[in-house]
């Protein structure tokens, strides 16, 4: 349980870059609407959900990191921020707020100043609220990368909005 802690927590604040779900040739910009994995660069991790709540903490729905690539519990799709309407296939702009919405069980990735229950000292990554009810703040995150616009493949990084944390 050790390891998978430590592996889950290396994950959530390690450089994540993209694996996109649909293209081929890797240069095409992420849009509102994009179902997609997030993987991390390193380690080969995806960021997993399912609907399993944490035994404690928040008591929210889990989100822990896979090494397969075919799970269906690692698709992710881009919406816009709580209240404004993202149309699809605009291109996600680097410092642009998105939220990413689990799409096996229609909830969006979560966080908040509430203690990790397995990695204690860090905040816990949740997936928290459904769509069409969430009106949280605590599913924001600002899009940093390189260029204008987030491409297929790049490397990115989230900012977490309300408590500042960057994942790495």
């Amino acid at each position: 349980m050790r390891n998978f802690c430590l592996t889950l927590l290396f994950f959530l604040l390690s450089l994540l870059f993209l694996n996109f779900v649909s293209s081929e040739d890797g240069d095409d910009p992420i849009t509102c609407g994009t179902v997609l994995k997030l993987q991390n660069a390193a380690d080969n991790i995806r960021l997993h959900s399912h609907e399993i709540k944490y035994g404690s903490g928040s008591g929210q729905q889990s989100v822990t990191g896979m090494t397969h690539s075919d799970d269906v519990n690692s698709h992710w799709q881009i919406l816009g921020p709580v209240n404004q309407h993202c149309k699809r296939g605009t291109p996600i702009k680097c410092d642009d707020i998105i939220r990413l919405m689990h799409l096996q069980t229609r909830c969006f990735l979560h966080s908040h100043d509430f203690e990790a229950p397995l990695s204690k000292g860090n905040n816990e990554i949740s997936c928290f609220g459904k769509e069409g009810e969430s009106t949280d703040t605590g599913d924001h995150y600002k899009v940093i990368c390189a260029s204008d616009v987030w491409i297929e493949d790049e490397q990115v990084r989230f900012k977490h909005v309300e408590t500042g944390i960057i994942w790495l």
